[in-house]
């Protein structure tokens, strides 16, 4: 495990193909994150924490067995111009959910 020193001044996450089926809640520490790719592994949900992430710019959630998406995620992430839940079981109607329940952007 990487010290928290270190961890926290990282802008780009890589963790696809893994086999990761949960992601730690200090996740949201780690301030600096633009672009986060945990596409193709196990996850089923994310956590409440990764709405901290004020600079994410990119969230590559493809291929993951996720259902629904927090709605403090999209209160937090202005920056959010690509977001990838390609074979998710997340649809339009769970974004929009998502959207009304935190005010964010149209979805389409």
């Amino acid at each position: 495990m990487l010290p928290k020193t270190n961890y926290l001044a990282f802008e780009v996450l890589k963790a696809n193909n893994n086999r990761i089926s949960t992601i730690h809640t200090c996740i949201g520490d780690c301030n600096a994150l633009t672009e986060v790719d945990v596409s193709s592994n196990l996850l089923s949900k994310l956590p409440e924490t990764m709405g901290s992430l004020q600079n994410l710019k990119s969230l590559y959630l493809s291929n993951n067995g996720l259902r629904a998406l927090p709605s403090a995620l999209f209160k937090m992430w202005l920056q959010l111009t690509t977001l990838d839940l390609h074979n998710t079981e997340i649809t339009v109607d769970v974004l929009r959910q998502v959207r009304t329940s935190s005010k964010c952007h149209s979805v389409k």
